[in-house]
């Protein structure tokens, strides 16, 4: 999890896994959210622009596909700075 080039998935039935990367991520400004939160786009969007780790919970067998870009690491360069399209908006990415 800590050293993976891609974005690490947690199977984590009991919960220890879950627990142990909100105590460890608490001070860097996690934000934990399910894909059927109203605010799950606003959540996305802002650890990507604030660099904060975000957790998705509850993720079934399909995702919504405004994350997949995220997932692809879609990243573009527009002048200095690095965006992510999702769906209609270009979102900064850090």
């Amino acid at each position: 999890v800590t050293r993976s080039s891609k974005w690490p998935l947690l199977i984590d039935p009991q919960g220890q896994g879950l627990q142990w990367l909100k105590n460890r991520e608490q001070v860097n400004g996690l934000k934990v959210t399910q894909l059927i939160e109203k605010k799950f786009r606003n959540h996305l969007e802002d650890s990507m622009i604030m660099g904060t780790p975000l957790i998705i919970e509850n993720v079934e067998e399909e995702l919504d596909p405004i994350i997949d870009p995220v997932l692809d690491k879609q990243v573009q360069k527009k002048g200095k700075a690095l965006v992510i399209v999702l769906a209609d908006k270009e979102v900064e990415y850090d």
